[in-house]
């Protein structure tokens, strides 16, 4: 056999293999990498591994690279939830993967466990099954091929619509959004129903091989080119207009900007929810620096946000909590064993000397004062 049957079909495929690769790489390399485009560079890599496979069926080389066969059959379970997570990603610089993220992969680890056997034959016994594939080139679709990629098509389509409607929520939720917000809202929802409509078209090639029963690679081509092209619409969106694939919402490039009224609202609700939800005021070390960070936002948005709701800096902003977390220590009876330096350390001072002089400032009477009175109040509750 030759080392490559080179076709039209092969140089069509070489090309979106060629870009799925060089995309890979350039989000690979992007600096800093927000979490939506690893899983993005993800996706795009088990996208481009499948349209290699299509590859090697149409230059007929898999005779060369037998173990290569449906090696990438279980990764097609990936797709729809890298597709759902790199939306939510971008959609909320915050995510994170959880515990509850993992049970997203479980369909991957079953057709996994269900492939392995074959993927541990021996070359000849791939070889005679490929060979035996070629001869039976109009054969028609067998039900647990059908089965297969029902299930994986299906799994996928699911996965869009949820991605879809995170879209949707993200619009009705941010109400009045700024301009580059809805650029980018516009883009993923573009993007989302071209990688929809990429599924649906594989669905209703699939349906109509298995109920015809007469199957010829050229569908399979014809769906194998589509794929081809989604991944060169994705290249030349990122190649081309970078922006709309960088961090989504409040990216660190807006630069000395204002923030439109959206956007504002959208990380003044982020700046609490970290407040509240994870105390990270907690932490004596906290910089503007490392509050930004923690969001993916630029620190002059939060410094911007902070000073624009509530008419003072980052560092008044924090110590009000702090503050109030010390009272809520010293209200609470379960912490009267513990000293004033022990209760500055839990509220997130480093020292006694600044949370007597930030204590004082804000409530009018040192945190001494303001113990005995506690203590005064609760003895006298007491003998009532």
């Amino acid at each position: 056999m030759n080392f490559l049957d080179f076709n039209f079909w092969s140089f069509l495929l070489i090309v979106g293999v060629g870009q799925g690769i060089i995309l890979y790489l350039v989000l690979q390399g992007k600096k800093p990498r927000h979490i939506s485009l690893k899983v993005l560079a993800f996706l795009l890599l088990i996208l481009t591994a499948n349209l290699t496979e299509f590859l090697l069926m149409s230059s007929k080389y898999y005779a060369a690279v037998p173990h290569l066969m449906r090696v990438t059959s279980p990764f097609l379970f990936l797709i729809g939830p890298l597709f759902y997570f790199f939306i939510k990603a971008h959609l909320k610089p915050e995510f994170k993967f959880s515990a509850t993220s993992w049970p997203h992969a479980i369909p991957f680890v079953l057709a996994l466990a269900y492939t392995m056997p074959w993927l541990l034959e021996p070359a000849s016994v791939k070889l005679a099954v490929y060979s035996e594939t070629l001869k039976g080139i109009n054969n028609g679709v067998s039900l647990k091929g059908f089965l297969h990629g029902f299930l994986h098509i299906s799994q996928t389509l699911t996965y869009s619509f949820l991605a879809l409607r995170e879209i949707r929520k993200y619009q009705e939720n941010g109400k009045s959004l700024g301009q580059e917000s809805v650029k980018k809202l516009q883009f993923l929802t573009r993007f989302n129903k071209v990688f929809l409509s990429y599924w649906v078209i594989q669905l209703t090639g699939m349906f109509t091989i298995y109920i015809v029963q007469y199957y010829v690679f050229y569908i399979d081509y014809v769906l194998a080119i589509i794929n081809s092209i989604f991944i060169q619409i994705l290249a030349y969106q990122f190649l081309s207009q970078p922006k709309y694939l960088s961090e989504f919402e409040l990216s660190k490039k807006y630069g000395k900007s204002s923030l439109a009224a959206g956007d504002h609202q959208a990380l003044l609700e982020r700046i609490e929810q970290l407040i509240r939800r994870e105390e990270i005021y907690l932490d004596s070390d906290l910089t503007l620096q490392k509050f930004g960070e923690a969001l993916d936002v630029n620190k002059n948005y939060v410094s911007q946000v902070i000073n624009e709701e509530f008419g003072y800096g980052f560092t008044d902003y924090i110590n009000n909590h702090r503050i109030e977390k010390a009272k809520a220590l010293m209200a609470n009876p379960d912490y009267d064993w513990m000293k004033l330096l022990g209760i500055a350390l839990e509220a997130g001072f480093n020292n006694k000397t600044s949370f007597n002089r930030v204590f004082s400032k804000k409530t009018g009477e040192n945190p001494s004062e303001f113990r005995k009175q506690i203590l005064a109040s609760r003895e006298k509750v007491g003998h009532n």
